[in-house]
């Protein structure tokens, strides 16, 4: 019975292969590279394709047995079997060695294409699961999105350039529902209830970092005076608040923080940054998250802890399945351990 070089892997994973080797020549667009170079792999078993490459570099049966780490016979057998499935001659054997026929060198050229084919498979694979491909999505709430969830994400992306990101602003209802539709894999959202179940919207929470409101106002107002801001403080200032329905400002109201004194009209802004443009315009006072507090009002702007305090959780939430993909898998665990770091205090 004649003796055939098995195949190193069942019939069944290189079925796989062979669509994972169409698939990244449709997207490495390898315009230059033959359909031949793919039907290679599909009807030649690889192990023989490998000897086939030893012998041709080498020269001879004794050099590949030595440079793969098998016997001569073993060789010599492989390659008769290969140019029996090609059906034709790949080399003039001589007691000199092996001379490769012109077929076999056209042969060879279309073998070195197929096998960077699977090494750059394999390269794709390595750099998925050491987080250094893949894609980032992340939905998250404004004030979040334009301060420590973007510093968070350059950082985590740094250095991997096969990883690409996709970060927008959304309302605390988007986010979820983006979640869940799976626009996006991860949320940075907050929640004011500490006994919150997040199971019940299908959303499990990863990280989580408790903050507090400040109230801020124009540098060199009467308001540095006091250690903490209470609604007593703020009765003769005009109040710059966020618009109606939105969670802070519904929290200011329970305390009695967002009414102005009755001399002014009131402000009302859709995002916390501009009411920090306002404030160190010297227009009003206005309670915000210190996140959105940037460098370029430092001088202008000057801020308290309320005497009340309005709290609630930043935290970093994904759906319980399907499964996220390894590089969201992957950002989750480095932000767990780094959230604390981005966030600003006070």
């Amino acid at each position: 019975m004649k003796e055939r070089v098995e195949n190193s892997l069942p019939e069944y994973e290189f079925s796989f292969l062979y669509l994972i080797i169409l698939f990244t020549l449709y997207n490495m667009h390898l315009s230059n590279t033959s359909f031949f170079t793919v039907l290679i792999f599909m009807h030649l078993n690889p192990r023989l394709l490998t000897i086939f490459q030893a012998a041709m570099r080498s020269g001879s049966a004794s050099a590949a047995a030595l440079q793969i780490n098998i016997t001569q016979p073993a060789i010599s057998r492989a390659l008769k079997e290969l140019e029996e499935t090609v059906g034709f001659s790949l080399f003039q054997r001589s007691r000199y060695g092996l001379t490769p026929t012109p077929e076999a060198r056209l042969l060879a050229v279309e073998v070195e294409r197929a096998h960077a084919v699977f090494d750059r498979v394999g390269e794709t694979a390595r750099m998925i699961r050491d987080k250094e491909q893949g894609q980032l999505r992340i939905a998250a709430l404004p004030a979040y999105a334009d301060g420590f969830a973007s510093r968070m994400v350059a950082d985590f992306i740094d250095g991997s350039p096969g990883i690409a990101v996709h970060l927008v602003a959304a309302n605390r209802n988007e986010v979820n529902a983006m979640i869940k539709s799976h626009q996006v894999d991860i949320g940075v959202t907050a929640s004011e209830d500490e006994g919150l179940d997040w199971g019940i919207y299908g959303l499990r929470v990863n990280a989580s970092i408790d903050r507090s409101a400040v109230c801020i106002f124009a540098s060199g107002d009467q308001l540095e005076d006091c250690d903490t801001i209470s609604a007593a403080d703020l009765q003769d200032k005009r109040m710059i608040q966020l618009t109606e329905g939105s969670s802070l400002r519904t929290l200011a109201e329970r305390r009695g923080l967002s009414r102005s004194a009755q001399s002014y009209a009131p402000i009302e802004v859709g995002a916390q940054t501009t009411i920090v443009s306002l404030v160190a315009s010297g227009v009003g006072v206005g309670i915000v998250d210190p996140e959105v507090i940037s460098d370029s009002v430092t001088g202008q702007v000057s801020m308290r802890k309320l005497a009340s305090p309005i709290t609630w959780s930043t935290v970093l939430v994904t759906r319980e399945s399907p499964a996220i993909p390894r590089v969201a898998e992957n950002f989750l665990a480095w932000a767990e351990d780094h959230i604390h770091k981005y966030l600003t205090t006070f």
